[in-house]
């Protein structure tokens, strides 16, 4: 049991962390993309990607780590589950087929950074906190 309460905080963080990184890197591959002819933009579902990340944890025993009955942790998930191709509903296909959209992306970007840099922030407050009571 955490003493600080919230035992999942950490690996919530970390995923969330992670998925950030991850979008950023879909991002820049569609960036990257801009001018190639028939390329789709792809996007990583982040609000999913955290969902199914706290479902998997609910389910997880809370047995695990206990010395009487240790259990493996549950399998990470696969970020790549969660790169889809945009549909070109919302989106402006130009006459080459591709869909990517310059505004659109480095939002998306701006908004990967952000959740990335409040996550950071978060643990690193967490750490700290962690940090302070071992020294008391």
């Amino acid at each position: 049991m955490d003493p600080l309460g919230n035992e999942n905080l950490f690996g919530l963080l970390r995923t969330s962390m992670d998925a950030a990184s991850m979008k950023h890197q879909v991002v820049s591959a569609n960036l990257a993309n801009v001018d190639t002819p028939g390329y789709k933009a792809r996007s990583l579902d982040f609000e999913q990607v955290l969902s199914d990340y706290t479902d998997q944890e609910a389910m997880t025993p809370k047995t695990r780590g206990d010395s009487r009955n240790p259990l493996p942790p549950p399998p990470a998930l696969n970020f790549k589950d969660y790169i889809v191709e945009q549909e070109s509903g919302h989106l402006v296909e130009r006459f080459d087929g591709n869909n990517v959209q310059l505004e659109k992306e480095l939002g998306d970007m701006a908004k990967a950074r952000g959740r990335f840099q409040l996550a950071s922030m978060f643990m690193t407050r967490k750490i700290r906190l962690l940090n302070e009571t071992i020294m008391k």
